[in-house]
C-alpha cells in the first residue's frame, strides 16, 4: 500500500468497513485502463468497466503520487455516467477542473506543481462527491507528517456518518534542520503542540518556529525520572558499555559476549522489546509505565491541552508532534479520531501507517546497526522501531480496564465536556 494513499468511505452504513478493508473495495486497472490529464480540461472514454447512468454516486476516492504526477482512483455505488476531477491548493477553494471521464475509475493528473499540496474533489452522480489527497505531506521534510483528514466516522442511528475536514488536523515527527517549516504558512497551520522533552530538542532536531505560528510545549515524559525512554543504546556492542557479567569487559564492534549479551537481554524474537513496547503504551492511559516511561500526568495534560485547543477554530489548522511520530503521537492521534467519532478499528489502521511512512528511515537504522557490529540481530529492535496494532490495542483495552468507556475516558480523565466535544467536531467534521 502507498504510503500516500487515502481511502474515504461512503457514509451509507452498508459501506462501512475498516479501513484496512477499502483497499480491497479500490479496484485498480492496469496502467493500460487508466486516462492521463494535465490541469487543462481533457476527457476521454477507455475501456467500459460498468453500465452507466445517472443515478449513482462517488463513494470512495485514493490520491497517490507517481513522480510528479498524481493517480487518482475512485469507487462507485450504483452507475455513474461522467466523473469530474477538480483540483485545488486548498481543502475550501477546488475549482480546477483537471478531467472529465467516463467509463474509468482510475486517471492520472500531470502538470501540476509537485512542491504544493493538492486537494481533488471527484464528482459524478448524485451528492456532492468526495474530496481525497495525499495521506502525507511530503512538501515540509518532516518525517511521518500526514493529514487526518477524510476519516468517516461511525454512522448515526439514521445511517448518517460525517468525514473530518482535510487540513485541520496533522500529525508528525519533529522537525530537522533540514525541513522547510516555512510550508506550515503554506497550510495555514496557526498551532503546533510539541511533546518532546527538552533533551529531545537539539541542533539536528530544533524547535518548530515559523512564522506566524503559535508552538505550545506540553512535554509527555518519565515524570519522576525527567527523561524518555531508551532501552536500547545501553546494550549496543560500544566501547562505553559493559557486559553485566563481567563489568571489566568493554564491548566492540563485532564482540561474540556483547551479542550473547543481547541474545538474553532482547529475547531471540525480540520479546524484551515487544513487552515494554505494550507496557508504555498501557501507561500513555494509565500513566504508570515501565522504568523510564512513567509518564505520570503528563500525557492528560498534553491531551487535555490539545482537545481544548481544538475547540477553538481560530487556533486551526494544528500541528501535534512528538520526535518520531509514533508513539505518543499515535496515541494522541487515536484520542483526537475517536472524540471525532471514528471507529477503533479505522483508528488502529491509521496507527499502523507510520510503518510505511517509517520504513525506509527504520529499516536503514537497522542495517547501519547490524552492517557496523554494534547489534547482533535486526529482530531485537524491529518491536521498537515499527508499530504493531498490539500495542493501541494495549492503550485502547486499558481505557476500557479503567474508565469502561471513551466518553467516560474524555470525562473523567481529560475533563473535556460534552459542550467541548461538541465543539471539537463542529470544528473538524463537515456533511
Amino acid at each position: 500500500m502507498n504510503i500516500n494513499r487515502l481511502s474515504i468511505r461512503y457514509s451509507a452504513a452498508e459501506l462501512l468497513v475498516s479501513f484496512g478493508l477499502v483497499a480491497a473495495l479500490l479496484f485498480t486497472p492496469a496502467a493500460s485502463d487508466a486516462g492521463s490529464f494535465g490541469p487543462n480540461r481533457s476527457s476521454g472514454n477507455m475501456h467500459a468497466l460498468a453500465t452507466v447512468s445517472a443515478q449513482g454516486s462517488i463513494v470512495s476516492a485514493a490520491v497517490t503520487r507517481v513522480g510528479s504526477a498524481f493517480q487518482i482512483s475512485w469507487t462507485t455505488m450504483g452507475d455513474v455516467d461522467k466523473v469530474k476531477i477538480e483540483e485545488g491548493t486548498t481543502p475550501q477553494q477546488i475549482e480546477n477542473l483537471v478531467g472529465e471521464v467516463s467509463g474509468i475509475t482510475i486517471m492520472t493528473v500531470t502538470g501540476l506543481d509537485p512542491s504544493q499540496r493538492h486537494y481533488f474533489r471527484i464528482k459524478g452522480g448524485s451528492g456532492d462527491g468526495v474530496i481525497a489527497a495525499e495521506r502525507g505531506v511530503p512538501q515540509i521534510g518532516v518525517l511521518n507528517f500526514r493529514d487526518i483528514g477524510g476519516y468517516s466516522t461511525v454512522p448515526n442511528n439514521g445511517g448518517h456518518a460525517k468525514r473530518i475536514r482535510w487540513g485541520m488536523f496533522f500529525r508528525s515527527a519533529g522537525p530537522s534542520a533540514q525541513s522547510n517549516q516555512g510550508f506550515l504558512t503554506t497550510l495555514g497551520v496557526r498551532t503546533v503542540i510539541d511533546v518532546r522533552a527538552s533533551i529531545e530538542i537539539t541542533a539536528a532536531a530544533p524547535l518548530w518556529n515559523a512564522a506566524g505560528v503559535n508552538v505550545i510545549s506540553s512535554p509527555i515524559f518519565d515524570y519522576g525520572a525527567g527523561v524518555i525512554p531508551d532501552p536500547v543504546t545501553p546494550h549496543l556492542c560500544l566501547p562505553q558499555n559493559v557486559s553485566p557479567s563481567d563489568p571489566s569487559h568493554h564491548y566492540f564492534a563485532f564482540d561474540p559476549v556483547c551479542f550473547a549479551d543481547q541474545d538474553a537481554f532482547f529475547g531471540s524474537n525480540g520479546e524484551f522489546l515487544t513487552e515494554f513496547k505494550t507496557s508504555v503504551f498501557r501507561g500513555l492511559v494509565s500513566g504508570v509505565g515501565p522504568p523510564s516511561a512513567n509518564f505520570g500526568p503528563t500525557v492528560n495534560a498534553a491531551l487535555r491541552t490539545t482537545l481544548l485547543t481544538l475547540t477553538d477554530a481560530n487556533n486551526l489548522p494544528l500541528v501535534w508532534a512528538d520526535s518520531n511520530g509514533a508513539g505518543r503521537t499515535g496515541w494522541a492521534t487515536a484520542v483526537v479520531l475517536m472524540a471525532l467519532g471514528v471507529s477503533e478499528e479505522d483508528v488502529i489502521q491509521d496507527y499502523l501507517l507510520t510503518n510505511q511512512f517509517r520504513a525506509a528511515v527504520n529499516n536503514a537504522q537497522l542495517n547501519a546497526l547490524v552492517g557496523s557490529g554494534r547489534l547482533g540481530k535486526a529482530v531485537y529492535l524491529e518491536p521498537q522501531l515499527f508499530d504493531r496494532a498490539e500495542y493501541l490495542q494495549a492503550a485502547l483495552d486499558e481505557m476500557h480496564r479503567i474508565y469502561g468507556t471513551f466518553d467516560n475516558y474524555l470525562h473523567q480523565a481529560l475533563g473535556i465536556t460534552d459542550e467541548q466535544l461538541e465543539q471539537i467536531r463542529e470544528n473538524l467534521l463537515k456533511g
